[in-house]
């Protein structure tokens, strides 16, 4: 019996978008696409940001800073949510099952403040919400699954996994987890199968 639904981010709850993320940064700021692309993600900044390495109250600031300080918090919220396209239909079948649902993605604080801003659809429809910097720890680790278990509060076999990552379903079962691969397109279609209409 299932209990725990939890859902990934980026190709489930939301189609990833990283290259209109990049582009409205570099718009905003004057900066070429690949000097932000190079000091936000090649220097290990958002790596560092997703294990927790770095505090979540200077995350915003060290990224304004190596976007030269040409850009405001709000304006990096704005564009940092972009990378996030929002799956509508998914979100409000989420909100009328009958089971607490969770949110579980590789990401840093920035995502904090987009859910608590432009991307308030994806958090509206979850009942919590685990980033891996929570965990300090990204799937498909097994300690990421472990710390996932431990914020759910529920026994791994009535955990059930939507995730468009093979290696993170595969970790979901040698965890213990129900897992399926699915993506924005096929998860409701799996929700039918596991929960039926």
């Amino acid at each position: 019996m299932i209990e725990h639904l939890v859902v990934d981010l980026g190709g489930v709850a939301a189609q990833f978008r990283p290259e209109i993320r990049l582009a409205a940064l570099a718009a905003r700021t004057g900066l070429d696409p690949a000097v932000v692309g190079a000091r936000l993600f090649g220097s290990g900044l958002d790596d560092s940001a997703e294990l927790g390495a770095i505090p979540a109250g200077q995350i915003a600031d060290r990224v304004i800073g190596q976007l030269d300080g040409r850009i405001d918090l709000e304006a990096l919220v704005n564009c940092w949510a972009l990378a996030f396209d929002p799956s509508t239909l998914l979100l409000q079948r989420l909100r009328h099952l009958d089971m607490r649902v969770t949110l579980f993605t590789n990401n840093g604080p920035l995502l904090d403040r987009c859910l608590g801003g432009p991307l308030c659809e994806i958090d509206e429809a979850f009942d919590d919400i685990i980033c891996s910097w929570h965990l300090r720890a990204r799937k498909p680790s097994d300690e990421a699954f472990a710390g996932a278990v431990e914020r759910l509060g529920g026994r791994p076999e009535r955990i059930l996994l939507l995730d468009d990552s093979s290696a993170n379903v595969a970790a979901a079962r040698r965890n213990g987890w129900n897992a399926a691969y699915v993506n924005s397109g096929s998860a409701m279609a799996a929700l039918d199968r596991w929960f039926g209409h």
